[in-house]
């Protein structure tokens, strides 16, 4: 017999970088980042992301595309929000202080921190950190 999967197993932790890629039709990873997230839907892997993530897309969105956008791309996520607590804050800043030759941004680090904690195997991104870290990336490096 076996134990079937958690939830937060068969997640994915969305980065920015694919959120963006998604919402940019000119961006040169568009059309990669709207296979995965089909991929995603198709086999019903859980989606989580955090506040962190969402705020940088957010604003990013709202720069370059404007309110309107950025306010119906906020209210239409479909994910599972996951929150930093006090403890993944220490921990984050213990990452970044160990890391002194990576250039890991702080949200990065949050994200590596959370998918840690929350036992979330894969990330979808384009970021070149996440695969640094050590953590599985989906798409895989050249998409």
């Amino acid at each position: 017999m076996t134990v079937p999967r958690s939830q937060w197993e068969r997640s994915v932790f969305v980065d920015s970088s694919a959120f963006f890629a998604l919402l940019d039709r000119s961006d040169r990873r568009h059309a990669a980042s709207s296979r995965v997230f089909a991929e995603l839907a198709q086999e019903r892997r859980p989606l989580v992301s955090s506040n962190l993530v969402i705020a940088e897309t957010y604003t990013m969105l709202r720069r370059g595309a404007g309110h309107a956008i950025a306010n119906r791309w906020l209210s239409t996520l479909k994910l599972t929000l996951a929150f930093e607590t006090p403890a993944d804050h220490e921990r984050v800043s213990d990452l970044l202080s160990r890391y002194d030759d990576k250039a890991f941004s702080y949200t990065d680090a949050a994200s590596f921190v959370l998918m840690e904690r929350l036992n979330v195997p894969t990330a979808f991104t384009f970021d070149a950190d996440f695969r640094q870290y050590g953590l599985v990336v989906v798409p895989p490096t050249g998409t």
